[in-house]
């Protein structure tokens, strides 16, 4: 597989998946779409594809965004660190 149609793929998997959580169009249907597309996916690549995607961000962005927050952003540090203190009963 080429380079760009790799890239293709990722795109078009990518935004039938962003299509299938805002319930535009279900499952099968972008399964079908990338499949007149030329992209041949199966139903079963597809959720694996989103699971590691959807994995990814749940491991490694939102870490970094919620770090990102607490170390920029009072507030934020303020509100972990009275729930902290709330849990382990001494607030």
């Amino acid at each position: 597989m080429s380079k760009s149609k790799g890239i293709a793929l990722f795109l078009a998997i990518m935004l039938a998946i962003y299509n299938y959580r805002s319930s535009s169009v279900s499952l099968s249907e972008a399964v079908e779409i990338l499949n007149e597309k030329g992209l041949m996916v199966t139903y079963i690549e597809l959720l694996i594809i989103g699971l590691a995607i959807g994995s990814f961000a749940y491991l490694v962005v939102l870490p970094v965004i919620l770090e990102f927050f607490y170390k920029r952003c009072a507030w934020f540090k303020e509100f972990i660190d009275d729930s902290v203190r709330d849990k382990d009963g001494k607030g």
